[in-house]
């Protein structure tokens, strides 16, 4: 049991005078191997090529609409924002999408003849090196950034307006196929709209016929009508003031007489007008029929007037050569160098070395530690 005590006690009493001379050459060793592996590492960073950053801004184009994700209902005072909110990151998406796709980066390959320029042996490979000195990503406010990264600042400015021509391109292309196909599709709803409206004039002409009511002057009925309506309206109305001055005014009341005379005049002009539509000598049944007649050749008019000109407006989106890609900032070659990080990767180097040389010390001190023990139980034993 006490050569147990005094082995821990040799173990925890390692004289610190033996430990100076192996903390001095340890520190001196890591400062200069630091200061090479530094320095080694700066100079390396020679070799590799120097890149440099061009950055384009565009606002994503309104491909689609976004879908709703939240109820019509809601007591949440910031639904509305939510829903605007979701649009802009639905629309960024799908450009970022589009920007990253095939379709876009083999015509940037084409356009800046990167297959050359990146000494790759084929689109594909070029393709690939393309997107990996690309980055694509969006604020939230919506605005896309292109940033490309490469050897000369010229090209890498020309490589980030080729992304721009080459969305723009897209998306007219888009917009022309898309409204070529809803033209296309118009155009039939057109023809069964005109086709329908045929029949229903016919039918109109049969009713009139049938009937005998034949109304050529469609606006002066029309205004009839509406004055028809104006007047009960303002009858209403004073029916209302006067069931409300019936609470605190007598007959007598000037305000209340006046206004029971305006009413008993409204009745008269309205009863003079439903009189003079009776006069007309039709039964409420032709009347009908007629009016009836009447509803649907003007929606079918409505209908097939709407459809002209959505047509209209499908055709000059067909054919117009507009982009709707919102160019906020193109890209400027850069004359700022933005890589290799020289400085960093020195500084990585230098701090990597100090580590390994602290982990070797520490090592040490365990080794001279265990080598102190057994020393210490050697003569102990011996002692004993």
């Amino acid at each position: 049991m006490n050569e147990t005590q005094q082995l821990n006690g040799a173990s925890n009493r390692v004289p610190l005078a033996a430990l100076k001379p192996l903390a001095f050459r340890s520190l001196a060793v890591g400062v200069v191997l630091a200061f090479l592996a530094g320095a080694v590492m700066f100079a390396a960073s020679f070799l590799l090529d120097d890149e440099y950053q061009s950055s384009a801004r565009v606002l994503p184009p309104a491909l689609y609409s976004a879908p709703s994700r939240i109820g019509i209902f809601s007591n949440d005072p910031l639904a509305e924002r939510m829903v605007d909110q979701l649009s802009v990151r639905y629309q960024s998406d799908i450009a970022m999408s589009v920007l990253k796709s095939s379709i876009v980066v083999d015509a940037v390959v084409k356009q800046e003849e990167l297959v050359k320029h990146f000494g790759a042996g084929t689109i594909r490979a070029a393709r690939d090196k393309l997107l990996e000195a690309t980055r694509v990503s969006a604020g939230r406010e919506g605005v896309i950034v292109i940033q490309v990264s490469d050897r000369n600042s010229a090209k890498a400015a020309s490589i980030a307006n080729a992304y721009l021509t080459s969305l723009e391109r897209y998306v007219v292309d888009f917009v022309n196929s898309s409204a070529k196909a809803r033209a296309d599709a118009i155009s039939m709803q057109l023809a069964l709209a005109q086709r329908r409206q045929k029949e229903l004039d016919t039918v109109f002409v049969d009713v009139q016929n049938r009937t005998g009511i034949v109304k050529l002057a469609g606006d002066s009925a029309s205004a009839a009508s509406a004055n028809l309506n104006d007047l009960r309206q303002r009858l209403a109305v004073r029916q209302a003031q006067i069931q409300a001055m019936a609470v605190y005014a007598t007959t007598s009341n000037p305000a209340y007489t006046r206004v029971q005379a305006e009413a008993a005049g409204l009745r008269a002009q309205i009863s003079a007008i439903a009189g003079t539509a009776r006069e007309s000598g039709t039964s409420s049944e032709q009347e009908i029929q007629y009016q009836r007649a009447l509803r649907d050749v003007r929606a079918t008019e409505e209908t097939v007037d709407g459809l002209r000109k959505q047509l209209v407006q499908a055709e000059f989106e067909a054919m117009s050569k507009l982009a709707g890609v919102q160019v906020l900032e193109r890209a400027t070659p850069n004359e700022v160098r933005s890589g290799p990080r020289r400085t960093l990767m020195a500084a990585l180097a230098t701090l990597t070395v100090l580590l390994l040389v602290v982990l070797w010390f520490l090592w040490r001190i365990r080794r001279y530690r265990l080598g102190m023990l057994d020393s210490k139980g050697t003569n102990i034993v011996q002692a004993a």
